[in-house]
């Protein structure tokens, strides 16, 4: 689903510890479940998941070049997938959704021991500013 497709680009794009990777899971479940209720009536929003391809394990044990060729791979099914949403209330309001899930997941964890440290780094802030590009939302 493009949530999760968003999750899994936006974990992968800093290297951090194991409990830093949880805090940034946690804080999309937190999100979506938050989404859910706001908007019963959105039945994209209501198909939001919070899955992730990949276990934690897995992604912790990646390289930088796998992390990137991973998260490229991600960043690319996004875009593809953006662009099959419409532009109708319901649509404006998952896109905005899911722009807020980046940044829960990126605002998360810095790539400190235990998630401490600068929250979103310039890498971070530079996938949430090209998904706000792409999504096209204010």
């Amino acid at each position: 689903s493009l949530s999760s497709d968003i999750i899994m680009a936006t974990l992968l794009i800093d290297v951090t510890d194991r409990v830093g990777l949880m805090r940034e899971f946690r804080n999309a479940t937190n999100f979506i479940e938050e989404a859910k209720n706001r908007y019963p009536q959105n039945a994209l929003i209501q198909n939001m998941a919070a899955g992730v391809e990949a276990s934690m394990q897995d992604i912790q044990g990646y390289t930088l070049s796998q992390r990137r060729s991973v998260g490229n791979a991600y960043r690319t099914r996004i875009n593809e997938a953006i662009h099959l949403l419409g532009n109708d209330t319901e649509a404006q309001e998952f896109k905005a959704a899911l722009l807020h899930l980046a940044t829960k997941v990126a605002e998360a964890a810095g790539h400190g021991l235990f998630g401490s440290g600068e929250k979103v780094s310039r890498d971070e802030a530079d996938f949430l500013l090209a998904l706000e590009q792409a999504l096209d939302v204010a």
